[in-house]
């Protein structure tokens, strides 16, 4: 499982630099490059309260991949020892990526 650094501080399972959920997906199915990549699993944190309800930090989890043309791709498996999801101020998952995504 890759070890995975979130740089979208203001995603909901960030917590510092840290994803807190067990598993995240990258979309981007037709990615050429990372800015055609999104973590779908993002969630915006708001103002209303929400809380993060894992609280724990994953230093490394599963990362399902749909980028079919990124090298790390392994049967729809991120196989990269170390990822960055980039979109800090994303107010959406359209507005975030997978910073490690390399072209076969």
């Amino acid at each position: 499982m890759p070890a995975l650094r979130c740089d979208v501080k203001n995603c909901l399972h960030n917590s510092d630099n840290y994803c807190c959920k067990r598993t995240i997906l990258v979309e981007g199915t037709d990615a050429d490059k990372s800015e055609d990549t999104l973590c779908s699993s993002f969630d915006e944190k708001n103002e209303s309260g929400s809380r993060n309800e894992y609280e724990t930090k994953n230093l490394a989890l599963s990362v399902e991949c749909e980028a079919v043309q990124c090298r790390f791709n392994e049967n729809l498996k991120c196989s990269a020892k170390h990822i960055t999801i980039s979109g800090n101020g994303a107010s959406d998952s359209a507005e975030t990526n997978c910073a490690s995504f390399e072209a076969k």
